[in-house]
């Protein structure tokens, strides 16, 4: 193989390592924006979260913290504080829960359907008495 032929075939590779490199960056790429779309798309979606039961949830700013954090506010759970409940009137967070997951029998202090919950915190920013608490 002389010197010619040699530097023909050696531009050939170059050229398909440039085009293969290319190829992967741009691949690269896409699957980082895909993965980084899938962390963030709470708030790239105008501030929504999708549930599990498929309902639009709108995030609070204490959710949104919880995300930038690298947290998951999904993890948190609904507690009640039966203390600072005063158990004397009908509960209004029971009403404000998008998927029913409170209850409650006559005055008594709500009770929480852990299956149904979504972890909205709609009820917890709700209550008055701060009786209802997402932690």
């Amino acid at each position: 193989m002389n010197k010619e032929e040699w530097g023909k075939d050696y531009e050939k590779v170059k050229k398909t390592n440039n085009i293969l490199f290319l190829v992967i960056m741009f691949f690269a790429i896409i699957v980082f924006l895909g993965v980084y779309y899938i962390i963030t798309s709470p708030l790239w979606c105008g501030g929504y979260y999708i549930s599990n039961f498929g309902e639009k949830i709108k995030l609070n700013t204490d959710m949104k913290k919880q995300i930038l954090k690298g947290g998951n506010f999904v993890d948190r759970k609904l507690k009640i504080i039966v203390k600072n409940c005063p158990q004397n009137h009908k509960c209004p967070a029971v009403n404000v829960c998008p998927v029913s997951a409170l209850s409650q029998k006559d005055f008594e202090a709500p009770k929480i359907d852990y299956d149904k919950c979504i972890k909205c915190g709609k009820c917890s920013n709700f209550c008055p008495k701060k009786a209802l608490v997402l932690d």
